[in-house]
């Protein structure tokens, strides 16, 4: 996995293929008979798809469940084929054996897709034989063009609750295996809500006590954006995995202040980022309530990135010019890491 730029036109295309995909079989296929199972990805499109995207080293691998199909599209999954497999066709990857998208695929456009099944918890297994080997071909064998590599294993919270989920935290963490688990906070595994089989009902705070393990929540800068910028902040935030918590606001009238408050109390920096102009943008009333309530807090001086104050062009190569794009983000936020 190295750095990468982010194809949004392509992010756009899949995000839109795999939700088309679900209304098909939601609207047509399911009540006609021709699917038992339907398994929406209605919501977890966008980060499936950078995921895939991120993904790019020759010998990357993951391990998926029934609501991979993003990330499957992204990979080289056809929709001709998500479709058929989805009816227990002939000449689909599983043959029908098993539900949605839960099959392996050789490596095609994408990465290699693992062997798993359809039960909860099933792929963390796989995905930790895949990075140990990944291990012994870099270091017994001495080949170098495994270097780099990492494996991802998909789940949704319930399968946090799995022997399968703690028995490869073990393994991951005691090997220190180049091993991604990307679980998506559903709220609910299957019916269960998270409060009833998450102690404390937070999934990423509960694996913190195993060494070697990187949880993936960002710990040590808080990005404040909404609206366009929030994409931004988070392609920049890629770059630094564990380190970024990027809050979308959506609204700034009411704003979630007490969420901003939380989570720079926790992080102890700040980076807001918005379209609007630097004075007298709302980012000042942001800064202004961090500053006040939770100064004793900072570890570094607030930050706003924003537009100069000047009307915004309607030439777009202009407009991109004043807004705070991308790089901008990066740098800034590799500066308050390293303050």
């Amino acid at each position: 996995m190295s750095k990468f730029q982010i194809d949004w036109q392509e992010v756009a295309r899949f995000m839109l293929l795999s939700r088309e995909l679900d209304l098909v079989e939601e609207k047509l296929l399911a009540p006609q008979g021709k699917i038992i199972y339907q398994f929406s990805a209605k919501g977890h499109e966008l980060s499936q798809v950078l995921l895939a995207q991120t993904l790019d080293h020759p010998h990357d691998a993951a391990a998926v469940y029934y609501h991979s199909r993003p990330y499957l599209l992204t990979s080289g999954l056809s929709p001709a084929t998500a479709l058929a497999a989805g009816m227990a066709r002939a000449n689909t990857p599983s043959q029908g054996r098993d539900t949605g998208v839960v099959y392996n695929i050789p490596r095609q456009t994408g990465l290699t897709v693992l062997p798993a099944s359809g039960n909860v918890g099933a792929q963390f297994t796989p995905a930790a034989g895949w990075a140990q080997a990944s291990l012994y071909y870099r270091n017994v064998l001495s080949e170098s063009d495994w270097m780099g590599t990492i494996v991802v294993a998909h789940d949704g919270d319930g399968s946090t609750a799995t022997n399968g989920f703690w028995a490869a935290l073990n393994i991951a963490t005691t090997l220190n295996l180049p091993m991604l688990f990307f679980i998506e906070d559903n709220h609910y595994g299957l019916s269960v809500p998270t409060d009833l089989q998450t102690p404390g009902g937070n999934i990423a705070a509960n694996p913190t006590s195993f060494q070697n393990l990187r949880v993936i929540v960002g710990d040590e800068l808080t990005v404040i954006s909404w609206g366009e910028t929030v994409h931004r902040g988070l392609a920049a935030a890629l770059n630094f995995p564990g380190q970024v918590t990027v809050l979308d606001l959506r609204t700034i009238l009411p704003w979630d202040k007490e969420t901003v408050l939380a989570s720079v109390r926790r992080t102890g920096k700040a980076l807001i980022v918005h379209e609007d102009t630097l004075t007298a943008g709302f980012g000042a009333e942001i800064s202004a309530s961090i500053a006040a309530e939770a100064f004793t807090y900072l570890d570094a001086p607030i930050q706003c990135l924003a537009t100069p104050d000047i009307p915004i062009p309607y030439n777009v190569p202009m407009m991109e010019a004043i807004l705070p794009s991308v790089e901008k983000i990066r740098v800034t936020i590799e500066e308050l890491l390293e303050y």
